[in-house]
């Protein structure tokens, strides 16, 4: 009797086993068609800025600008101005044998110049310069440097002690260089100074001079060298008289 209750109850689990299934197969139908798409949403918030990127590398030079345009003329330095002149002729001969001679004029002075003075024992000098351009730099500059004699009086005279010349000038496309200083107690030179003339009433001074270096042994070049010319204080010039005023 109880086999067959065991019997029973396998056969009803087997069958409740196969029902299942079946249910399962019924319930399992085809899928669906894809749905449309739906709508783009809205744009999200912008997120927070990146990192700084690491510096480039440093660009190549430009090509060169052009040169600007020349500037006006300065001014004059600072008590330099035009008064009167040195000018003359330089003869002689280069180092290298070539015949030499060169004009001369040189017009910038300074106001510290031409002004006579007098020592303790009451003999005066004076000091002239005069320069090819505002500045001495690489221009031509000379020098007279000299004694007045019976100063004031109708027999004034002017007897030359030392004279200078530094010369840079262009001639025939080269740059002379070219300086001599002589005194006049060295040998073999010659300083003379003639038609000195002082204007009582405006100061202005005028003369004649020849400097003469006759071994060349006071000049670069190493050559017998002359100079001749003349000088003028120039319009307006006016020395300091015995009493340190201007005349007029």
């Amino acid at each position: 009797m109880n086999q067959i209750y065991q019997l029973t109850r396998k056969i009803a689990f087997l069958i409740l086993a196969v029902s299942i299934s079946l249910i399962t197969v019924s319930c399992s139908g085809d899928e669906g068609e894809v749905g449309p798409k739906g709508d783009k949403g809205d744009t999200g918030a912008t997120g927070p800025a990146g990192a700084k990127g690491d510096t480039g590398a440093t660009g190549e030079n430009g090509e060169k600008g052009d040169t600007g345009e020349k500037g006006d003329d300065g001014e004059d330095g600072a008590g330099v101005f035009k008064g009167g002149y040195i000018q003359g002729t330089l003869t002689g001969t280069r180092r290298d044998g070539v015949p030499l001679a060169v004009d001369f004029k040189l017009e910038y002075t300074s106001s510290q110049y031409d002004v006579p003075s007098e020592d303790e024992g009451g003999n005066w000098s004076v000091y002239i310069t005069r320069s090819a351009t505002a500045s001495d730099n690489y221009s031509t500059t000379a020098f007279i440097d000299g004694t007045i004699g019976n100063k004031g009086t109708q027999g004034e005279t002017m007897t030359a002690t030392r004279f200078g010349i530094d010369m840079r000038q262009p001639v025939a496309g080269d740059m002379l260089v070219l300086n001599t200083y002589i005194e006049g107690s060295y040998e073999g030179t010659s300083l003379k100074i003639t038609n000195y003339s002082r204007d009582k009433a405006t100061s202005l001074v005028t003369f004649n001079f020849e400097i003469k270096d006759l071994d060349g042994s006071h000049n670069s070049t190493n050559h017998p060298l002359t100079i001749t010319g003349s000088f003028s204080s120039g319009e307006g010039r006016a020395y300091f008289d015995v009493v340190g005023r201007r005349a007029n």
